[in-house]
């Protein structure tokens, strides 16, 4: 269900460029990567910059289910699919 899921919400242009984890050829390294160049480029131009780091190692167990079943739904998912979560 994940990569029919993925493949899904990839067709229909549900994900964001910035979410590296769901994007061929893209990975949490490349994500970093960004993230260290822009921190640098900040620096460079004596601008203040802040990160707030989050992990979501799990972040199904994080997400309320009756949240995630409203957004599921708007992103078109139903049926069987949707009553297995």
């Amino acid at each position: 269900m994940n990569s029919q899921l993925i493949c899904y919400l990839e067709f229909n242009k549900h994900f964001s460029s910035s979410q590296y984890k769901f994007w061929r050829g893209l990975s949490i390294t490349d994500a970093v990567e960004k993230l260290v160049a822009h921190i640098i480029n900040q620096f460079d131009e004596h601008v203040n910059t802040l990160a707030t780091l989050c992990d979501l190692t799990k972040p199904f167990d994080c997400v309320p289910h009756d949240v995630l079943i409203y957004k599921l739904e708007r992103y078109g998912v139903s049926g069987v699919e949707l009553s297995h979560i």
